[in-house]
């Protein structure tokens, strides 16, 4: 796995036979349909070890019987077939360079606005699914959108399906007896939509509260994740079955990566998931990634590296900054997930671009979920 940097007037084809790839291979791999990159922006190549010209009348089952490989992994390394299906013709890798850091667990959140398609083509790459289709106020829930959709597909594919809850509340404004009460709400709510588990966003409740709420969901056989920064009481992560870390930039002014850092030479990093950023920053705006190298591309602006934060920064034809993280930085906190023993990685299944995934894939074997009946919290294993 490689990193180039695109140079003045660098065409993909030119950066295809640099390396000796498919240009096609190379333009998938960064979800790139047509056109070309913007100068100094970052571009995956993967080298394939194994590849395929499909015929009339191949199918991924076919080729997963044929080649001795689990389907699900052809469609990791060729993230095209999920939508486009098998074109005849068309170079499909079958085997990358051996992934370096052995298995972690991914979980994709899945919000109102993504469609099942979007879901169905970053699949392969996942653990669980978070559905963030419940809010809270006041101890009472609120249905932000029908979930029904993803946990079906989720549950087909084997995934595990999480309901995310926010809460709008301080926990401290709620009384005990409406928390009970809320607690059986939700668990009504995540066994009746056929979720496997729950996932708490902005809640700080007791830790007594918090271990009454994984007791009761694990007489239900829910499993229990909860949304975490630097911020937060340990017992957060400690008394749940996992966590999903956030950096929010209190740890001294620090990056995200070495918040990473820090949070697992303190705290407890083998049960929780570091997130992807999945945004661009254009002064108080944010936009997607892909939409900001769009806009890049189209207009010609330069991208810049700032080697401090490992972001990628052009002014657009207003004068306007606009900061997107570089595939180096994911690249770091890849790194960071395995030098220091987090469970995984999370990301916004609609926002996330394909190359962040691709290179998760090329380092990772995606992990599954066995048993979470153990005061460690959630357990993993390769899934062969």
């Amino acid at each position: 796995m490689r990193i180039h940097t695109v140079k003045q007037n660098e065409k993909i084809s030119d950066i295809a036979r640099k390396y000796g790839v498919d240009e096609d291979i190379l333009r998938m791999n960064n979800g790139l349909e047509n056109g070309e990159c913007a100068e100094g922006e970052d571009v995956l190549v993967l080298t394939p070890t194994r590849t395929y010209t499909v015929r009339k009348g191949d199918t991924a089952e076919r080729l997963a019987l044929r080649f001795g490989i689990r389907r699900r992994d052809i469609i990791a390394m060729n993230p095209r077939i999920e939508s486009e299906g098998l074109v005849p013709g068309r170079i499909l890798a079958l085997k990358y360079d051996q992934r370096s850091y052995g298995m972690a667990a991914a979980n994709g959140y899945y919000y109102n606005g993504c469609s099942p398609e979007e879901l169905n083509k970053k699949l392969s790459y996942l653990t669980y699914v978070t559905v963030g289709c419940q809010a809270a106020e006041d101890g009472r829930l609120r249905r932000l959108f029908d979930g029904r959709d993803a946990v079906g597909i989720a549950r087909s594919a084997d995934k595990i399906p999480l309901m995310r809850v926010y809460n709008l509340t301080p926990c401290d404004k709620i009384s005990k007896e409406k928390y009970l009460f809320f607690t059986d709400s939700i668990i009504n709510q995540a066994t009746r939509g056929g979720y496997k588990g729950v996932t708490l966003g902005g809640f700080i409740p007791s830790a007594e509260l918090l271990v009454d709420m994984r007791r009761r969901m694990i007489g239900c056989d829910l499993i229990l994740i909860t949304e975490i920064n630097e911020k937060s009481p340990p017992y957060m992560s400690e008394y749940a079955d996992g966590s999903i870390m956030t950096h929010s930039g209190s740890y001294d002014g620090c990056t995200d990566i070495d918040a990473y850092k820090k949070y697992a030479t303190e705290l407890e990093s083998s049960r929780t998931f570091a997130a992807l950023p999945s945004f661009a920053e254009r002064g108080d705006k944010y936009l997607t990634v892909d939409e900001a190298l769009k806009q890049a591309r189209r207009g010609g602006y330069k991208l810049e590296y700032r080697e401090d934060s490992g972001a990628l920064e052009y002014n657009d034809k207003n004068g306007s900054l606009t900061s997107l993280p570089s595939l180096r930085k994911i690249k770091a906190i890849l790194d960071t997930v395995h030098e220091y023993g987090y469970m995984g990685i999370s990301f916004d299944i609609m926002r996330a671009p394909i190359s962040y995934l691709m290179m998760y894939n090329s380092c990772y074997g995606t992990s599954t979920y066995t048993s979470v009946r153990a005061r460690e919290g959630c357990s993993r294993e390769r899934g062969e």
